[in-house]
């Protein structure tokens, strides 16, 4: 989104972040010092950041290189997409079908091993054909056995899938070494001949407030 001075949102959140590391840089301590009882850092970004148009055209020309180049590499995605987009990668697949089995083994372990004990107990308690409930009951207890030892391969099996897909799922696309390029060419532009001399000029104008030359001496 562009805004009435020419820059996108991004742009001048980026104007606003150069502009602290040039207040914050040792050249605009050491100028603001002398001067600190008639204008301050606050003070300058204040300026700045109302002048923003006025200093960011003094960059003009980079960011409408950097625009340009930015607008191609768009459209060249968008005509040829990158090998991530254009097929889909068979290893989330197949960790999320891991994740799954590690979820369902130790459950379907522990409700086939509830329902055998359930119902062999049930056949021992009205003495119905001993024989199935023993069977019963050993199935239960072996299920039982079963959702235990699934249950912490199945955690360590999420806990894998987990490290496995988390870089996939934060890593962008990759940027454009075009754009990038006229991306830094633009805020080196905007720091060294716009924010600074910027600054540089008000604090010059705050040392002549603070330092008024003395009125000519008349001799009669």
């Amino acid at each position: 989104m562009n805004r009435s001075d020419g820059l996108r949102t991004q742009d001048a959140e980026e104007f606003a972040r150069l502009l602290q590391l040039a207040l914050e840089s040792r050249e605009i301590r050491r100028l603001l010092r002398p001067v600190a009882a008639v204008i301050d850092a606050e003070q300058l970004r204040v300026r700045a950041l109302r002048e923003l148009g006025s200093i960011a055209a003094a960059a003009a020309a980079e960011h409408r290189a950097f625009l340009r180049a930015a607008t191609t590499a768009q459209a060249r995605t968008e005509v040829h997409p990158g090998p991530d987009d254009a097929s889909a990668d068979p290893e989330p697949e197949r960790g999320g079908l891991l994740a799954v089995l590690a979820v369902l083994t130790p459950v379907l372990a522990a409700m086939a091993a509830v329902l055998f004990l359930l119902i062999g107990c049930a056949l021992q308690l009205v003495g119905f054909h001993p024989h199935l409930a023993r069977a019963l009951r050993n199935s239960g207890w072996m299920f039982t056995g079963l959702a235990a030892l699934s249950a912490l391969p199945g955690l360590a099996a999420l806990l894998i899938t987990a490290a496995r897909n988390r870089p996939a799922a934060q890593a962008g696309p990759a940027p454009d070494p075009e754009a990038a390029r006229a991306y830094d060419l633009w805020r080196r532009a905007l720091l060294e001949r716009g924010i600074l001399p910027h600054l540089r000029e008000h604090i010059a104008a705050a040392r002549h407030t603070s330092d008024p030359e003395p009125p000519p001496t008349t001799t009669g």
